[in-house]
């Protein structure tokens, strides 16, 4: 569960997904992800789990764009963002 957590964060940060004006649809999430989690519906739901839980804790947010729900890395948890996927 952490390294998905690990992986869906690293992601964004690549993306530059810091903020509301920049956004990444849910589903794009699952790709990159190892075959193991995105074949199986045991590694769906550990991924949908941690979506819930980055969510829950306020490190990713969520918003209604262009008909989909979209998500991006909330700027006031950077600092523990970047401690938690070890990058500065």
């Amino acid at each position: 569960m952490e390294e998905i957590k690990r992986k869906i964060l690293i992601k964004l940060n690549k993306m530059h997904k810091w903020g509301d004006t920049h956004t990444t649809d849910i589903r794009h999430l699952s790709k990159g992800m190892p075959i193991s989690v995105t074949t199986s519906k045991q590694g769906l739901r550990v991924l949908d789990k941690a979506i819930k839980e980055l969510n829950n804790d306020g490190w990713i947010l969520t918003k209604k764009s262009v008909g989909s729900l979209h998500v991006y890395l909330n700027p006031r948890y950077s600092k523990e963002i970047l401690d938690f996927i070890g990058s500065n």
